[in-house]
């Protein structure tokens, strides 16, 4: 039972914290901002600071309308227009410009005789800071395109055998590539490694075991044996002459080829509109950057191209190290080469794999012992090129791009920029969207490329950032907004000369200095200029407008404003019709300055007297002061209401009274002869007190017990002009006794709460005292079920197999049988 109280208790407790949260959530959800904007661009000073803050900010020209105000000419642009603030309202807006836009043709169909792959060519993007644009990229590959197909292969003596086979296959290899394009052009490469030990053994006078010595050529790094040309015949013959040679490590210097093939374009051959193809044939790994340290060699690759005069051979190769995976993508990419690694099966196949997860477009292909299947491999990877686009961008840190693809199949696929399965003259449309991240240097316009890999095509992207208003631009001297032409108007604010400063030039001096003294804007009984309520100008404070809807500041140190004087019930200065806030000079305070007929701090009194006068015409009956047209009766006196007359007791009076009514009607009483001639008040005797009727207010009777069986009946009642009237019963009364009920006695609350404190730990007693009853209950019963489950409880037993009987007991076989036998006959 008590553990289910603490549950019930946890869980009314548990009730109440949320409700809590959710008032206090709600509370905060009210007082803050509806527009989160607001706080980002309040405060920009300059039109091209307010318009880099947020995509939603917006400046107004006009800056007389925010002067002394707390409103900003930086703000969203739906609140100046709300709030009908500005009529000029500068806001950049976002815009795209295609400036080349030719469709998608083939060769044949178009006018200069190139096919056109990829449109638009040409895009100006113009965009505010984290705003983005989105256009559409169509791109369709056309039928018989050119291909410039570059065979770059490894020399040394382990592919002496695969060297033999592209001399036979080497026809077969044009006519099927001529299957796939009618305009092919066809080069051939060749490489080794740096031609510096521990690389390779430049002395071929002594044969060594890595060494070939006959059939062999000298080791060189890289040779164009033959640029590229439509000439198969000599192509053929380049490959027949050709001879291998010989290192001494187990890798190869393939990534100085790869490098020089791609950046020597004019040694190479290759075509600017063609689809750039580059097939590398190694059985080795290969040399990295950092490798050529072995050799001393310590200068980084440039990346440029070095051939000899002959443009046959790389002249650079002791010189600079090996490029770097990242600079190989970079160049390949830029160049749109598409490379193609074709290596032996196994583990080798595994390293260019990885190799071509790092640069873009990169195709690994199998390659058979002896290459007689280059011819399928070559035409195996062609397809796969042609059958999938994919697009890739340099753009830079000022911009984003992201895609979206609209594949054959039909998907749209959020963040993909690539297209598979594809055949020719199927096209394929790309979403690009450019987002723009931060400002230019100098706000020039920044150009990026996007390219699908492997096209000699693409698309040039110009991005300006907008970070600058065009206002800023058209600068001029303003006489009027600038003080006499003290400076330079610009985007509604003014560009002050040396020597001035302000928010119109207004102030002599120079702005870093003199804006910064303040000692003469701050006021009596203050340490903040314009108590933080304004803008110190030239020696003098601005006040803002207003803090607050319907709230304004005033005073020459904007210490007063219209919200801070009393109130009178609730209203400031009691309302409208009462009076109003204004800035007292001499105190430097609010004050409410009352209307007619109305005075005090908050203009709650009324000056009139008519709400204190009695039907009399007294004022507070005598018994009171008219202070702010309302009666305030003396705390001394037993009278009270609007007008201090009413008493319904007044037992005060009754006693005050009866001497002179002993001394005069009944010659009687504590009074002298001299001190009963001295009482004023009018006592008249009468018949009964009962039949007493007045006019005025009514009677108040009083008694007077004589002795056990008699007492004197009188009363009083006031006259119009204020006096009392006194009337007294001749008679005592002494059988009839009228009774008076005296007035209830007020309670003595103390016995109260003492019998309720008392009630209350009574009531916790029997409570606690039930709960351990309860308890006691429960456990007895408990207890005595535990009992009867005992005590019905049937325990097995077992012998422990371990304990054997000390004693042995041994049974005669024969002894008893005669027994046995007679009982069961």
């Amino acid at each position: 039972m008590e553990r289910s109280c603490l549950n019930t208790l946890t869980v009314c407790l548990f009730a109440v914290t949320i409700v809590l949260s959710l008032m206090l959530f709600s509370t905060i959800a009210e007082e803050s901002p509806l527009d989160s904007t607001w706080n980002i661009c309040v405060g920009a000073k300059h039109c091209s600071e307010c318009i880099e803050r947020h995509s939603t900010c917006a400046w107004c020209l006009d800056s007389r309308s925010f002067r002394g105000s707390n409103d900003s000419q930086c703000d969203t642009y739906d609140n100046l227009y709300s709030r009908g603030l500005c009529s000029n309202i500068t806001f950049p807006e976002n815009s795209i410009l295609f400036k080349e836009n030719t469709t998608l043709s083939d060769a044949d169909d178009s006018i200069d005789g190139h096919a056109v792959q990829v449109t638009p060519q040409k895009v100006a993007v113009k965009l505010r800071i984290g705003q983005s644009m989105t256009f559409r990229v169509s791109i369709r590959q056309a039928a018989d395109y050119p291909l410039d197909l570059y065979y770059l292969m490894d020399l040394s003596k382990s592919l002496s055998d695969d060297l033999e086979s592209l001399h036979t296959l080497g026809r077969a290899l044009v006519r099927r590539l001529r299957r796939l394009t009618c305009d092919l052009r066809l080069g051939f490469g060749a490489f080794v490694d740096k031609t510096i030990l521990p690389f390779v053994l430049l002395d071929q006078t002594t044969c060594h075991h890595t060494s070939c010595c006959k059939d062999c050529v000298t080791p060189f790094s890289y040779k164009n044996e033959q640029p590229l040309t439509n000439n198969t015949r000599r192509f053929f013959e380049k490959i027949y002459y050709s001879k291998v040679s010989t290192n001494l490590d187990t890798v190869e210097g393939g990534f100085d080829a790869l490098l020089q093939a791609a950046v020597c374009k004019k040694e190479i051959g290759w075509r600017d509109r063609a689809r750039r193809m580059l097939v590398f044939v190694t059985d080795a790994g290969f040399h990295i950057a950092g490798d050529g340290k072995l050799a001393g060699i310590i200068r980084p690759n440039d990346g440029l191209c070095h051939m000899d005069v002959s443009h046959t051979e790389y002249n650079q190769s002791i010189y600079q190290d090996y490029p770097s995976v990242g600079q190989l993508n970079e160049i390949l990419q830029r160049n749109n080469i598409v490379p193609v690694f074709a290596v032996p099966d196994g583990r080798l196949t595994l390293l260019y794999r990885e190799l071509a997860k790092h640069i873009s477009g990169a195709k690994v292909g199998i390659m058979a012992e002896n290459s007689n299947n280059v011819i399928d491999l070559v035409e195996r990877q062609f397809q796969a090129i042609t059958s999938e686009v994919q697009l890739t961008d340099d753009a830079n840190e000022f911009a984003d791009v992201s895609y979206t693809s609209y594949c054959t199949d039909g998907r749209v696929v959020p963040g993909s920029s690539k297209c598979s399965g594809l055949r020719l003259t199927e096209t394929v449309h790309f979403d690009v969207k450019v987002t723009a991240r931060k400002c230019t240097p100098g706000w020039k316009k920044q150009k990026f490329y996007i390219r699908p890999l492997g096209f000699d095509e693409q698309i040039t992207v110009q991005l300006k950032v907008i970070c600058k208003c065009d206002c800023e631009k058209r600068k001029k001297r303003d006489l009027k907004h600038c003080t006499n032409g003290n400076g330079i108007l610009a985007c509604g604010q003014c560009m002050c000369d040396p020597g001035r400063y302000g928010d119109e030039c207004q102030c002599s001096g120079k702005a870093d200095l003199d804006a910064d003294d303040v000692t003469l804007c701050i006021g009596h009984n203050s340490t903040i200029p314009c108590h933080g309520r304004g803008q110190c100008f030239c020696g003098e404070c601005i006040c803002n407008k207003r803090l607050h809807p319907r709230e304004l500041i005033s005073g020459k140190y904007c210490e007063c404003d219209n919200f801070s004087c009393d109130r009178h019930q609730g209203e400031l200065c009691g309302g409208p019709g009462r009076g109003e806030c204004e800035c007292d000079a001499a105190t430097g305070r609010s004050k409410c300055r009352c209307k007619s007929g109305y005075a005090g701090s908050a203009c709650g009194c009324r000056e009139s007297t008519k709400y204190c006068e009695t039907p009399s015409g007294l004022l507070c009956n005598g018994f009171g002061e008219c202070k702010c047209g309302r009666c305030q009766c003396y705390k001394s006196s037993p009278f009270f209401g609007p007008t201090c007359q009413q008493c319904p007791t007044c037992f005060g009076l009754c006693s005050s009274f009866r001497e002179c009514v002993l001394c005069k009607v009944f010659d009687s009483g504590l009074l002298s002869s001299q001190q009963c001639q001295n009482c004023s008040v009018d006592i008249q005797t009468v018949e009964s007190i009962k039949n007493v009727t007045v006019a005025a207010e009514p009677l108040t009777l009083c008694q007077h017990p004589v002795d056990s069986n008699c007492t004197i009946q009188y009363g009083y009642t006031t006259k119009n002009d204020g006096a009392f009237v006194v009337y007294v019963q001749k008679t005592q009364a002494c059988r009839e006794i009228i009774y008076i009920e005296p007035p209830v006695s007020s309670i003595d609350f103390k016995w109260i709460i003492m019998s309720i404190v008392l009630l209350v730990l009574l009531a916790g007693l029997m409570c606690i005292m039930l709960v351990r009853l309860c308890i006691y209950c429960q456990d007895s019963n408990e207890y005595a079920t535990f009992r009867k489950e005992t005590a019905n409880s049937k325990w097995t037993s077992a012998d422990n197999p371990l304990f054997r009987r000390s004693i042995s007991t041994y049974v005669n076989p024969v002894h008893g049988v005669d027994d046995i036998n007679q009982n069961l006959l």
